[in-house]
């Protein structure tokens, strides 16, 4: 669900993502967990989830997220927002962890001209119980940035 503040300038919009991936149920020997097929990118947090966790160590299968944006466009070739997540495990681990993690990612995107885009992306993730048992062991929290550019022909 989303709402945009349309009359406004920067045209500011809140939006609301839940995602359901199916987990593996372990008490049967069929394997029940999603399975992503051509993952692809047309915009920020649309199938990878989260610019540390979807990219570095969750997959579109037994996961749940809850997603928050805020999205502005301060002039015609610039937008810019505010992702916040929470990542949990549809199937629990072993010791019945479900809580992957908490993460808040910024971004800018800014349209050069008709052929590139010039991208700003910051985050903070920070890990939970699933994260800090094995083969993940992070108990410190993670940090990114990365400046992205596209050409587009």
């Amino acid at each position: 669900g989303a709402y945009e503040l349309s009359k406004m300038s920067w045209k500011p919009k809140l939006s609301y993502r839940y995602a359901f991936f199916q987990g593996d149920d372990p008490g049967t020997t069929k394997d029940e967990s999603f399975d992503m097929l051509l993952p692809g990118f047309y915009d920020w947090g649309t199938w990878w989830q989260g610019e540390i966790g979807g990219e570095y160590f969750l997959s579109n299968s037994n996961l749940i997220s809850h997603q928050v944006r805020v999205h502005v466009k301060p002039s015609g070739s610039v937008g810019a927002g505010l992702f916040g997540y929470v990542f949990k495990l549809d199937q629990p681990t072993g010791t019945g962890a479900k809580d992957v993690a908490t993460e808040i990612d910024a971004y800018a995107d800014w349209s050069v001209n008709s052929n590139f885009i010039v991208s700003f992306v910051a985050a903070l993730a920070h890990p939970q119980e699933v994260a800090n048992q094995p083969p993940y062991n992070r108990t410190s929290n993670l940090t990114y940035g990365m400046i992205y550019v596209a050409y587009a022909y």
